[in-house]
């Protein structure tokens, strides 16, 4: 009785320890404080990690990811915008663009993506829409084709909006979608660029606002 009382406990034991040997073996999960992220396998789109992806959130900043592609499919980049005193006057302007100035719209995409200058997009918006609320319908009609389901823009920059909310699911569609386009993926792994102006003879330097380019090894866009 006392050997096979032995037996019981040895084996208990054994898988006691065989269970801790896996944990001890297993990766730890990520630890991600975001209140919202996903990973996805950029070719194939199969999501390899996610957390709460389909909440919606304020998109910030990332909506000018919808802007340049609305710019990339509607436009040519050599053409020329000009600045009008709405597109001067937008919160946090980072061109400080005058009424009246004109800019290829290849650098305001370059300042949409590296410094993520809110004026250079109402300024794009307005030439290749005649107005920013029409852009914007137009960026809303793309993000409906492209599978953004919950996501709705009520600008082209990001500023906070109750009615302006998208998911991480939904950016990851749009992050996978804008890098179709090689004037895109060219432009978001800059660290830094110059655009000219019409109205200074000083050129703007634009650094990127994306500091994981520099922090995190093999990053190369957005």
């Amino acid at each position: 009785m006392l050997g096979k009382t032995r037996q019981i406990i040895i084996l208990q034991i054994a898988v006691i320890l065989a269970a801790r040997l896996v944990a001890l073996g297993a990766p730890a999960p990520p630890m991600v404080t975001a209140e919202s992220a996903i990973l996805v396998d950029a070719t194939s789109g199969r999501v390899l990690y996610e957390k709460r992806c389909h909440t919606r959130r304020p998109p910030a900043s990332t909506t000018k990811i919808m802007t340049a592609i609305v710019i990339l499919e509607n436009s040519r980049l050599d053409d020329i915008a000009r600045a009008s005193q709405y597109a001067c006057k937008t919160q946090y302007g980072s061109l400080h663009l005058q009424p009246g100035e004109t800019l290829r719209l290849r650098d305001l995409l370059r300042a949409i993506l590296i410094r993520s200058a809110n004026d250079a997009a109402v300024c794009a918006a307005e030439h290749i829409a005649g107005s920013e609320q029409k852009f914007v319908d137009m960026m809303n009609k793309k993000a409906q084709e492209i599978g953004c389901h919950d996501t709705h823009f009520v600008n082209p920059h990001g500023l906070h909006d109750p009615r302006h909310y998208s998911t991480a699911y939904d950016l990851a569609l749009m992050a996978r979608y804008a890098t179709r386009f090689p004037e895109f993926n060219e432009i978001v792994r800059m660290p830094h660029a110059t655009i000219s102006r019409s109205v200074n003879t000083r050129d703007i330097a634009l650094r990127n606002t994306a500091r994981f380019l520099s922090r995190y090894k093999g990053a190369d866009g957005i």
